[in-house]
């Protein structure tokens, strides 16, 4: 999922958008590390991370350009592509690089993999099921002041609370996803997997899967292009999505919650992945990596876009759209 935020301050109930952007990467290779590094959790008090500064390097957005023989858009109005299409842009650009360059590919989980949002799914079922224990009660009810939401009645209550306060507007989305991955506070991982593991079987995760992508997952695979997936929702929940298209958990980065003795703690284990931290913390998963290609549905994957050579908006949402002009190259698949 990064340098570590090196101050947090609680926030009030007013909301301000992140800032954080990415920095350069280092020249260590491909899958030396398999997670995002981070020396110290940012707790739930402590989630308003420091912005990294920007830098130029195989993460940075390119100059110009998809991959050679590519057209250039103006970035306001995305060309419609077919994944075929998708396919020849990432060949295009892999041709382009230096032959000592390795190459990733990089999707979005929710959305862009999938139809809907399996952090949504599982957090839903936890409240349906009374199931979230005390040892998450210190922390919701920080979460609960900074978003103006109930501290009153059980865990699971004021756990309802705040994702009412997420849909009305008054709850930062990087912390309300935090929160759904250390909710589970008090959990063995083996319990949250279990517990996951029917959340995806009720939901019918395995039908709402973006088959169309298929061909360019196969072309990765073909060319021996590592496939990254980077998400805002629970490593767990998403570890198991990946694994019905093939992509191993190794490859995955996701909200990790903190643990100590064997059990969730309510806190992150390094900052959250979201918006401008998705470079960031792909760079630390993969460094030394050029980002051929990225994948993406809404507008908190904009940065992630930005840093590719080939950057596709997957069925693209309202927000992705309204910001094309950030990402001249972007293209959409999938309607």
């Amino acid at each position: 999922m990064t340098p570590t935020p090196t101050s947090c301050s609680i926030s009030t109930c007013s909301r301000s958008a992140s800032t954080r952007s990415a920095t350069s990467s280092t020249t260590d290779p491909i899958g030396s590390r398999s997670r995002c590094a981070g020396s110290r959790g940012c707790s739930t008090a402590e989630l308003a991370a420091v912005a990294p500064r920007p830098a130029a390097g195989p993460f940075s957005p390119p100059r110009r350009g998809c991959g050679r023989g590519e057209t250039v858009q103006d970035g306001r109005t995305p060309v419609q592509e077919t994944p075929e299409g998708v396919v020849r842009r990432l060949s295009a650009a892999r041709a382009a690089l230096p032959r000592e360059h390795d190459a990733v590919l990089a999707f979005d989980a929710d959305g862009t993999l999938w139809k809907g949002d399996v952090g949504n799914d599982l957090f839903e079922a936890l409240i349906a099921a009374e199931a979230v224990r005390e040892e998450a009660r210190a922390a919701l009810l920080v979460e609960a002041r900074a978003a103006c939401s109930t501290e009153d009645g059980s865990t699971t209550t004021i756990a309802r609370g705040l994702f009412a306060a997420l849909a009305a507007g008054t709850y930062d989305e990087a912390r309300a996803f935090a929160m759904m991955a250390w909710v589970f506070a008090g959990y063995s991982l083996d319990e949250a997997r279990a517990f996951a593991r029917r959340a995806i079987e009720a939901r019918g995760l395995e039908a709402r899967l973006h088959r169309f992508l298929q061909p360019i997952l196969a072309w990765a695979e073909a060319e021996n292009v590592p496939v990254w997936v980077v998400s805002a929702s629970p490593r767990w929940i998403v570890e198991m999505g990946v694994a019905f298209l093939g992509i191993p958990a190794s490859r995955v980065v996701a909200m990790t919650p903190r643990m100590q003795d064997g059990r969730i703690k309510p806190e992150l284990d390094g900052p959250p992945i979201y918006g401008d931290h998705k470079p960031v913390s792909l760079r630390d998963a993969c460094p030394g990596a050029t980002l051929l290609g990225a994948f993406g549905d809404s507008s908190y994957d904009v940065p992630m876009l930005a840093a590719s050579r080939v950057p596709v908006a997957v069925r693209p949402k309202a927000g992705l759209l309204a910001r094309a002009a950030e990402v001249p190259s972007l293209v959409v698949v999938g309607t």
